[in-house]
C-alpha cells in the first residue's frame, strides 16, 4: 500500500512538473526597465543611414616615417528623402585620433576628434584623413580604423524619457595597419577646461555638519 502511494505521488510530480518556487531578481527587473528606455525606434521612423569605408585595400599597410599620414575615406548618404547626420571618428591602436578632412580641391576641415557631415540621399563626400598618430613606436605595427556615429548631436529629452533608439548607433570599418619606422610625436590629449571658484564654508555650516555626524 505504501509502495503504491509512493509511485502515485511520483507520477503526479512528473506530470505536473515539479519545480522549486522562483523569485524575481531585482537586478534583472531593473535591466528590463532600462532596456525599455532604450528601445529601438519603429522601422517607419528611420533616423538615417550612410554607406562609408576606407578606400585603400583591406591588406593595406601604411608606413609612418614622421610625416603626416593620409588615409582616403568616402561616405555617402543612403536614406531616401532624409538628411542623415553622421559623425566620423578615427582610432589608432584603439585610441581616438584627431584628424583633418582634406578634399581633393584643397578644402580642409579643422582638425577634430570627430568630423560631422549632414548628408542628403546620394550625397558623397570623398576626402583624406590626415593626421599625426597619437601612439606608436618605431618597429610596431598597429591597427587603424574609422567609426561612424549616427546622429551624434542627438540628446535625450531627460531622465523621464532617456530613449536614444538608433541615435548614437556606431559602425566600424575593417581595420588597416600602420607600420612605424619612427616614433609617433609626443602629444598632450586635449582636456575640457573647467571654470570654478573655491569658497570657504561658514563655521555655522561646518558646526552643523559635525553635530549631525
Amino acid at each position: 500500500m505504501h509502495r503504491f502511494l509512493f509511485i502515485s505521488l511520483a507520477l503526479v510530480c512528473l506530470l505536473a512538473g515539479c519545480s522549486a518556487p522562483q523569485t524575481s531578481d531585482p537586478a534583472t527587473d531593473e535591466s528590463d526597465n532600462l532596456d525599455a528606455y532604450f528601445e529601438e525606434e519603429p522601422a517607419d521612423n528611420e533616423v538615417g543611414s550612410a554607406e562609408f569605408g576606407l578606400q585603400d585595400p583591406m591588406d593595406m599597410v601604411y608606413t609612418y616615417d614622421g610625416e603626416p599620414l593620409e588615409i582616403p575615406f568616402s561616405i555617402t548618404g543612403a536614406s531616401s528623402g532624409k538628411t542623415t547626420e553622421i559623425g566620423v571618428l578615427l582610432f589608432v591602436d584603439g585610441m581616438a585620433q584627431p584628424y583633418s578632412a582634406v578634399y581633393e580641391d584643397g578644402t580642409e576641415l579643422e582638425e577634430s576628434y570627430m568630423q560631422v557631415f549632414n548628408l542628403d540621399y546620394g550625397q558623397q563626400e570623398n576626402f583624406n584623413m590626415v593626421f599625426q598618430p597619437v601612439t606608436g613606436k618605431a618597429g610596431e605595427t598597429v591597427p587603424v580604423m574609422a567609426v561612424t556615429i549616427l546622429e551624434p548631436s542627438f540628446v535625450a529629452e531627460g531622465p523621464d524619457n532617456p530613449r536614444y533608439g538608433f541615435h548614437h548607433q556606431e559602425s566600424a570599418t575593417i581595420s588597416r595597419q600602420i607600420s612605424f619606422a619612427a616614433d609617433a610625436p609626443v602629444q598632450t590629449l586635449a582636456a575640457a577646461g573647467t571654470d570654478y571658484n573655491v569658497v570657504d564654508l561658514p563655521q555655522d555650516v561646518l558646526g552643523h555638519h559635525r553635530t549631525k555626524q
